[in-house]
């Protein structure tokens, strides 16, 4: 048989079908958020299999991106913060993107700011390296009554067991708020793991090679 034989019409859509497979293993990524656009409206306490309200947030239907509900975080004057978080299951050497919308009704204060934060734990809890910040934010000359996509990627260090997305206010002056919708947390492997993707299609390749 010719190296091209095996081309024929139904071995092209199977090879083509298997190609597919791996660019969209490898392209896109499943959201690892639960409830990432807020509609369950119920907050948990362990910030596992959902969001749990830290401090000075909510869950709210006073505005929206998509659906009905988005997340809150908001001035309170014991607090420097509003913060919602959820954590989920990581493995370490794999980068991870966070993006999300967030909103303001009004202007912020001077010193206020809204974005989402990224970070990681061990399997303890302890923190490991730093809070890792949106680059884009909402602060006092962003304008209000838009939605505002932020984003933040960074690599799960040695040590990791879990990757939290975390809603924030900073700093927030009477009346601040901010709100969050339609986050997506998703995980691409290191680059050394994505050829690994592609050996379960050999066979089916030199299956209709032979």
């Amino acid at each position: 048989m010719s190296a091209n034989t095996w081309f024929r019409p139904g071995h092209y859509v199977i090879a083509t079908a298997a190609a597919l497979a791996l660019t969209t293993a490898t392209s896109q990524a499943l959201n690892l958020l639960t409830d990432p656009g807020f509609e369950s409206g119920t907050p948990v306490s362990s910030a596992m299999g959902g969001w749990a309200t830290v401090v000075d947030s909510a869950f709210s239907q006073t505005y929206d991106h998509s659906g009905l509900w988005s997340m809150d975080c908001y001035y309170d004057s014991a607090d420097s913060h509003g913060v919602s978080v959820q954590g989920v299951a990581a493995t370490p050497g794999t980068q991870y993107t966070l993006t999300g919308w967030g909103y303001t009704p009004n202007t912020l204060g001077s010193g206020s700011s809204g974005f989402l934060i990224l970070f990681f734990s061990d399997a303890n809890g302890r923190l490991l390296g730093a809070y890792n910040m949106s680059d884009i934010q909402i602060s006092s000359t962003s304008p209000a009554n838009t939605w505002i996509q932020m984003s933040e990627t960074h690599t799960a260090p040695a040590g990791t067991a879990f990757v939290y997305a975390e809603t924030t206010i900073w700093d927030p002056a009477p009346g601040d708020a901010v709100y969050f919708d339609d986050l997506n947390l998703t995980a691409v492997p290191e680059p050394s793991r994505l050829p690994l993707l592609g050996l379960g299609l050999l066979p089916l390749l030199r299956k209709f090679r032979g």
